[in-house]
């Protein structure tokens, strides 16, 4: 059986290699001008998939960094106040001794006790230091301010034992880390009286005339805060360490997934040209082939 190749079917073939051509290269223009191999899920219904996924895993990696980012900031804080802390702690611990000495006037005592009451101020604000909108001692609590102060100048920690126990934790790529210190970590001496209360107590007795008693009591209790601030500064010291691992790791997770990504779906723009120069050959040889194979009609005599 012979099969009878008309102009009608000629004319159709010659339209449709010439779209094909136009469809190539309107794809390699759409690649040079984005810089992207595809431009929709249906050019490459498995790549845009794969990229989609990559592209996904970035973002998430990006998300870690900016939390780590986030949680160093903190920690940053943690370091410089807790140090501040300490040499204050210092400072308590020479004005008791130097308040011992039952030899002071009603004026040095004074003097001692004005000093205390400004360092009570002092700690109490960093007490309620805040970053951004959290108070950085608050723990689980951090919305609210972890010191409040009554009337009478009377200050309470407002964060319980309990709720103090409650660590905050990151948990980024595998790693679950935790990082806060809380105002009962550095406040709080080991038999449950906060440093408030002993400067409240120098102060009533230094303005009664008596002398500051130097017992092991008293003096335990400021050594007890300067302990508490030792083993936290060790603490942040390791989370910071910990941290600059992390943040480490992410950025090589990002290179790699960049690059990644990059060879994925970044057109081959050296290909790309040569493949459009070439297919615009081969347009020009199709139009000069199709207007030999192409015979005029009466209505191109007619026009």
């Amino acid at each position: 059986m012979n099969l009878r190749i008309t102009q009608t079917m000629l004319n159709s073939q010659v339209l449709r290699n010439l779209q094909q051509v136009f469809r190539r290269i309107t794809k390699s223009e759409n690649q040079l001008a984005s810089g992207q191999k595809i431009q929709y899920p249906s050019d490459d219904a498995v790549l845009a998939t794969r990229a989609s996924k990559i592209a996904s895993q970035k973002r998430e990696i990006e998300q870690y960094k900016r939390n780590v980012e986030t949680i160093d900031n903190i920690v940053s804080s943690y370091d410089t106040t807790i140090r501040e802390v300490s040499s204050i702690y210092q400072r308590i611990r020479e004005l008791m001794v130097r308040g011992a000495n039952d030899t002071l006037s009603d004026v040095d005592r004074e003097a001692i006790a004005k000093e205390l009451e400004s360092i009570k101020e002092h700690l109490i604000a960093i007490a309620n230091t805040r970053v951004g909108t959290n108070y950085i001692f608050g723990g689980p609590e951090s919305d609210r301010p972890p010191v409040s102060v009554a009337a009478n100048g009377k200050v309470t920690i407002e964060l319980s034992p309990e709720k103090a126990d409650r660590k905050l934790k990151i948990q980024v790529a595998g790693y679950n880390l935790e990082y806060n210190v809380t105002v009962r970590d550095l406040f709080i001496t080991r038999r449950g009286e906060s440093v408030f209360d002993a400067i409240d107590r120098m102060i009533t007795d230094l303005r009664n005339g008596k002398p500051l008693k130097l017992s092991n009591t008293d003096l335990g209790a400021i050594d007890d805060l300067v302990h508490n601030t030792n083993i936290n500064i060790a603490f942040i010291g390791s989370v910071t360490r910990m941290l600059e691992m992390i943040n480490s790791r992410m950025e090589d997770l990002d290179s790699f997934i960049t690059e990644y990504l990059s060879q994925e779906t970044d057109a081959d723009i050296t290909e790309v040209v040569a493949q459009l120069s070439m297919d615009q050959a081969v347009l020009q040889s199709a139009l000069k082939s199709s207007a030999k194979v192409i015979t005029p009609t009466l209505v191109d005599f007619l026009s």
